[in-house]
């Protein structure tokens, strides 16, 4: 997941360096908020503890880093990782140190998780979920290239609370995700996490809506 991310920005610098920039409409920017920080936070820590290969590699990388560049990113990571966790349970505002390492931990997760499930499907997949090989390069390729240029800033890491109800369904709803995807179909971790982060990312707050609608 690391060494992903790491050699996606490579890339995206190269483009840049060439003059090459896409224009983004909003539309397509994320934003982050607590519940979905939180469950993404969650989701990494779930798997290390229950899933070997993944702790394999978190371990791999943490405590054999090859460059200074993976040392650095270890160290933002593991600060971002830290504060999405712990922010749900605190009142005050996020500082701006907070929101950019709570960023790269968002952008880390998303896009390397994408680029290494797209990997997965590309080598094992038929048919139609080669679309859904693509759309992980895609949404990949697109998150790491806003957060590089500045598309994607401190400004998309909200400061709305979460309360008690997004992250108790939350964490309920990633529980079952992991369980039915690791144990009832038996896909690989890479897909695991990827389908637990769409979740937190794109539907946890529609379903809270959807709760409280009803």
């Amino acid at each position: 997941m690391f060494m992903a991310f790491i050699a996606l920005r490579h890339y995206v610098f190269k483009l840049g360096r060439k003059g090459k920039r896409l224009k983004i409409p909003g539309m397509l920017i994320p934003s982050f908020n607590e519940a979905s920080l939180f469950l993404m936070a969650f989701t990494f820590l779930l798997l290390l503890v229950l899933h070997g290969p993944f702790r394999n590699n978190v371990a791999g990388f943490f405590l054999k880093p090859d460059s200074w560049e993976s040392v650095v990113l270890s160290l933002i990571f593991a600060a971002g990782l830290w504060f999405s966790l712990i922010h749900v349970f605190m009142k005050k505002r996020k500082s701006s140190f907070e929101k950019s390492v709570m960023l790269c931990f968002a952008v880390c997760v998303n896009a390397g998780m994408g680029l290494m499930s797209g990997v997965y499907l590309l080598r094992t997949a038929q048919g139609l979920s080669l679309f859904f090989s693509a759309w992980n390069f895609l949404n990949a390729f697109l998150l790491v290239y806003m957060y590089d240029s500045r598309t994607l800033n401190n400004g998309h890491i909200t400061d709305e609370e979460a309360g008690f109800p997004g992250i108790f369904w939350g964490i309920l709803i990633v529980i079952v995700i992991f369980y039915f995807t690791q144990h009832v179909f038996h896909t690989h971790w890479t897909v695991t996490f990827s389908n637990c982060v769409i979740y937190a990312t794109s539907f946890n707050d529609k379903l809270l809506k959807l709760i409280d609608n009803n």
